[in-house]
């Protein structure tokens, strides 16, 4: 494998490409990592009540929308977020994943899914009293990645 770093004073964050012959396992892995990480680091400038906070992307337990506006539940605040459900499913790696039109989730953070065969599945959080929900389209995906990161 050869790597290559080129600095460019005009982009405003890094970028990384990665050329290869075939998309194998190995390439795989290393894109999730580098997803991961990257995502660990980042922080999203969120507001309440006029207020900027700086919150780490890995203390967000989901993002939910209610009409125009997103919300992003911490532990204990909710925070407005200055973005659409689809932007943030591009910016927040692999560790985030949508479970309903309105609704995306921390996977590292699920404590339980209460499984509901003819209505949307409850989701609790670690060290949180706060509950999401999956709708059934997307229960099967959502164990699937569970399964991929607890294997990981």
């Amino acid at each position: 494998m050869k790597i290559i770093i080129e600095t460019d004073p005009s982009i405003t964050e890094p970028e990384i490409t990665i050329k290869c012959k075939k998309l194998d396992e190995n390439i795989m892995k290393l894109q999730q990592y580098l997803e991961k990480d990257s995502s660990r680091r980042r922080v999203l400038n969120l507001n309440k009540s006029g207020t900027s906070y700086y919150v780490p992307v890995k203390d967000i337990y989901y993002f939910e929308s209610d009409g125009p506006q997103v919300y992003a539940h911490s532990r204990d605040r909710i925070f407005e977020a200055p973005f659409k459900l689809y932007e943030l499913e591009g910016m927040l790696g692999l560790d985030f994943m949508r479970v309903s039109k309105s609704c995306i989730i921390n996977l590292r953070l699920i404590y339980s899914i209460n499984r509901n065969l003819t209505s949307s599945s409850s989701v609790e959080f670690k060290a949180s009293n706060k509950i999401a929900y999956i709708s059934r389209s997307y229960y099967k995906a959502v164990m699937e990645r569970l399964k991929e990161i607890h294997t990981s």
